[in-house]
Formats: structure tokens, C-alpha cells, sequence
């Protein structure tokens, strides 16, 4: 879980509204079992939504393939992770203040 919050932190730390988040490098680093990377890419998601729920990200996303297809969604799953190597966050200027919990 320590690993998972410091990407976010560097994912965060851009000064661009624009947050980019290399999943699939990040994800590559773990040699562990499907299982265990199907719960890290959980842990995430709960992250993702957290976040959200606290007002400081948007509900949007661009996914960005290895290609340089993208995408735009308003929600994520862990196919995502799956299907693309960059997720970009949308950092909220305005944010209310951050609620305990």
C-alpha cells in the first residue's frame, strides 16, 4: 500500500492540472500472482474514488494506450489497467476543504 500512495504522490506533485499516473510500468515492477495484482489494481481504484469523494479530483479520466490511442471516461475499473499505460487525473483548483475519514 506504501508503494501505491508514493504514485500518487508523484503522480500529484505536476504542477498541471493534467496528473499522469504510469500504471502499467507500475504494475510491471510486481512479479506476484494475477490475484495479488488484481488487489493492488483494487487498492487503487479505492484511491481513485477517495479522492473523488474528498472533491479534490474529477470524475474524468484519459487513458493512454502504448500506442497513443486515448480515451476519455468518467469511471474506472481495473480492465483499465489493463488496456492502457497512462491514466490521467484531473486535478480540482478549487477544492473544498479535505473532510477526515
Amino acid at each position: 500500500m506504501v508503494k501505491i500512495k508514493l504514485l500518487f504522490i508523484e503522480s500529484s506533485s505536476s504542477s498541471a492540472v493534467e496528473k499522469r499516473m504510469p500504471n502499467k510500468a507500475f504494475l510491471n515492477q510486481f512479479h506476484r500472482s494475477n490475484q495479488k495484482i488484481s488487489t493492488i489494481k483494487k487498492e487503487i481504484l479505492i484511491i481513485f474514488k477517495d479522492l473523488q469523494k474528498k472533491d479534490l479530483i474529477d470524475s474524468r479520466f484519459k487513458l493512454i494506450s502504448e500506442t497513443g490511442k486515448e480515451d476519455k471516461l468518467t469511471g474506472l475499473s481495473t480492465s483499465s489497467f489493463t488496456k492502457y499505460d497512462v491514466i490521467c487525473f484531473y486535478e480540482k483548483i478549487k477544492s473544498k476543504e479535505i473532510k477526515s475519514n
